[in-house]
């Protein structure tokens, strides 16, 4: 593969995990109605936590795997595994069914995320790095602005369970147009698969303090983002009373963030991703003060176009933030890109799952969670990312 098709195939990799959150989104109400739930009930919301948290059981599995057998191999396994869990979740009987097949298509998922960005630690150095991982990160964003909409389209004329058959659908693509790819870590740069050999990687990963810092910043920024993606819906239904406009915000938000991870794909070669990271966690803690002194200041009603234009500019920050400081947190790590994309990806998106089912099972007509929890989160990621900032100067 040359640069842009590798950049593209990278973004379809990485997309694997949009798919299974974006284009899952507009089903919920037609899924409330199957599985016999209120419809303002937050249950559903819980599928993206559940997802999020098998994500964080795979990659400590995953990174070490893929930096034993190789990335492609690494791939392939866990697309089949989710092709499976897209099938059971698309023949689930009831709710708990649903909640496992998450789990399961969470842990598949975790295989391509690990890969694509061990792959770009294979292949380039620092802001170029930087500079790769926000390219792949725009074109990601063409999933979140098209999943919704196919997803959509697919409730018009066939039940959400055809939606979960074509995310399996999706993974037959990745597998057959990964096979043009080559092998980017060569027999003698791995390492064996052997819990002795993983503890000790995994154990000179997490004493790495600007990795952790870094971590820890993208986890509470992370956790306001998966609230985001788990209410969003319900927020607009129960809350502000307008359900037509969820898939038009989701779209808009999706752009917002694309339009942020392009913006640093222009720049960051020039000013460096550290200085990205300070402006961007900087930018995201204080819009979401904004919010929540906005909902305040409304009763936790806030004026809905109010509300709407001040999450397109937070999820900005957060795609702005989030290649680059995870850039940062694998510059030290050589070798172990697999089993370091494994340890931050785990402390990030474990963390999240959690800190989202904290805001989204509080929505209860009204964005007071929403918003404190926002706010809240925003103050420990500029704090956890600026320590990771002062990490990375003094290990220079």
């Amino acid at each position: 593969m040359g640069r842009k098709e590798l950049v593209g195939f990278l973004a379809l990799v990485t997309m694997m995990n949009a798919f299974a959150i974006d284009a899952f989104l507009p089903g919920f109400a037609e899924m409330r109605i199957s599985f016999g739930l209120e419809p303002d009930s937050p249950l559903l919301g819980r599928t993206i936590s559940l997802f999020l948290l098998g994500n964080a059981l795979g990659m400590p599995v995953y990174g070490p795997l893929t930096d034993s057998v190789g990335r492609k191999r690494t791939l392939n396994l866990s697309l089949a595994l989710y092709i499976a869990a897209a099938l059971m979740a698309a023949l689930a009987p009831n709710l708990m069914t649903l909640y496992v097949s998450r789990v399961i298509w969470g842990i598949s998922a975790a295989g391509p995320r690990i890969v694509a960005q061990a792959v770009i630690r294979d292949r380039y150095q620092g802001d170029e790095m930087a500079r790769v991982m926000s390219l792949v990160q725009t074109v990601f964003f063409a999933g979140p602005i098209l999943s919704p909409l196919l997803g959509s389209g697919i409730l018009l004329v066939a039940s959400w369970r055809v939606l979960m058959a074509y995310m399996a659908v999706m993974a037959v693509v990745v597998i057959v147009w990964g096979g043009r790819m080559v092998e980017t870590l060569t027999e003698e740069r791995r390492t064996p698969f052997q819990p002795q050999a993983i503890a000790e990687s995994a154990g000179i990963v997490l004493r790495t303090r600007l990795t952790v810092f870094y971590a820890l910043g993208m986890m509470f920024a992370g956790g306001a983002f998966v609230s985001f993606l788990g209410s969003i819906e319900l927020i607009m239904e129960s809350v502000f009373e307008r359900p037509e406009w969820f898939v038009p915000l989701f779209v808009a938000s999706a752009f917002a963030q694309a339009g942020g991870a392009l913006t640093v794909t222009r720049i960051v070669t020039r000013v460096g991703a550290s200085a990205v990271v300070r402006a961007a966690a900087v930018g995201f803690s204080f819009s979401s003060l904004v919010l929540f002194v906005v909902s305040w200041a409304s009763g936790w009603l806030p004026n809905v176009w109010v509300f709407m234009a001040i999450l397109l500019v937070i999820n900005a920050f957060f795609v702005a933030l989030f290649p680059s400081a995870t850039s940062l947190a694998l510059v030290p790590m050589g070798e172990r890109a697999g089993m370091a994309a494994a340890v931050i990806g785990s402390i990030r998106t474990a963390g999240s799952a959690v800190l989202a089912w904290l805001i989204n099972d509080g929505i209860d007509g009204t964005v007071w969670s929403f918003a404190l929890g926002f706010a809240v989160y925003g103050l420990a990621a500029v704090t956890f990312s600026m320590l990771g900032l002062r990490s990375s100067a003094r290990s220079n």
